[in-house]
């Protein structure tokens, strides 16, 4: 019997390092990618990882083979959907391999030499300080400002030296970095959790699920509607029904060159491999258009029992 094929992975995520999206890459590459190995008959001797500016530019990285996999946002508790990261997947041939719990926990950060006092100015991503608005609103004279990155907003602390200026970010951002944390967990919920998917080619994707079908499947798909003979409700009844799949999300964004028609995120808890299939037969059959986005299973039951 041949020795596996030892390999070095690469992995794309947006933001700087010690981001939310690093920290889901790290747990991905512990959980998930020694079964991905196993399943292609692989060895992964270290892992490589790539900042992104954008969840365009992690989708590229993937398309494009510079990397293996990608970590997108798809949702965060608090705040709601990444509606990006769901337009990407749409628009791209990538697929979802998994998708992982992340809890958020948001500090104040600044340079080691400062004072909170000091601070009139906080950045970071919106999405962080969407996260973090009760808080923010009982700071007086502070002027919030967009940023690209939460760890990027401590880096960018780094390289200017300015005392006046602190980011929102984890505390491995601050880590990182080498920045001082100065208050910890002031997200406005205390259980604020982001959910992370992790992408790949749609070759991948789907060679793992013919190879070895989940426990526990999710089904992502896209879909387009013809309105004449189909409303999103009588769909949905005509697509489920009589399954016992659980709906966990549904997502739209408009199609630009159709005013008025959208495309709509179908997120399914099924229960087997021959009710995706029944399901998916439904989808395809009734739909204008219809793309499987993956069939994976989420890694959270595993954090909880971690945790």
């Amino acid at each position: 019997m041949s020795a596996n094929k030892s390999t070095v992975k690469k992995l794309a995520f947006q933001g700087a390092p010690g981001c939310f999206g690093h920290l889901a890459g790290h747990l991905f590459c512990k959980l998930k990618v020694p079964e991905l190995d196993k399943l292609r008959g692989e060895s992964t001797t270290d892992i490589k990882y790539t900042p992104c500016q954008s969840y365009d530019e992690v989708v590229k990285a993937v398309v494009t083979d510079a990397v293996d996999y990608g970590i997108l946002p798809l949702e965060n508790s608090s705040v709601g959907m990444a509606v990006r990261s769901y337009e990407l997947l749409s628009n791209n041939q990538i697929a979802l391999l998994a998708d992982l719990f992340m809890p958020t926990r948001h500090c104040l950060i600044g340079l080691p030499d400062t004072k909170i006092e000091n601070i009139n100015r906080v950045i970071s991503h919106p999405m962080a300080l969407k996260q973090c608005r009760l808080y923010l609103s009982r700071q007086e004279n502070i002027e919030v400002r967009p940023y690209w990155d939460t760890a990027g907003a401590c880096f960018y602390i780094k390289r200017t030296q300015d005392r006046t200026v602190g980011a929102i970010a984890g505390e491995a951002a601050a880590q990182a970095a080498g920045l001082k944390v100065f208050e910890r967990n002031i997200d406005d919920f205390p259980n604020n959790q982001t959910r992370f998917g992790i992408v790949s080619k749609i070759d991948l994707a789907m060679g793992a699920v013919k190879t070895q079908f989940p426990d526990s499947p999710r089904l992502s798909c896209s879909v387009e509607l013809n309105r004449a003979d189909y409303d999103l409700t009588r769909f949905l009844k005509d697509t489920l029904s009589p399954s016992q799949a659980e709906l966990l999300n549904t997502i739209s964004f408009p199609i630009a060159e159709k005013p008025w028609h959208y495309i709509y995120i179908l997120e399914l808890k099924v229960d087997s491999s021959a009710e995706t299939q029944a399901i998916w037969s439904k989808v395809r059959s009734l739909s204008e258009k219809a793309r499987i986005l993956g069939i994976y299973e989420s890694l959270k039951p595993i954090l909880d029992k971690a945790g």
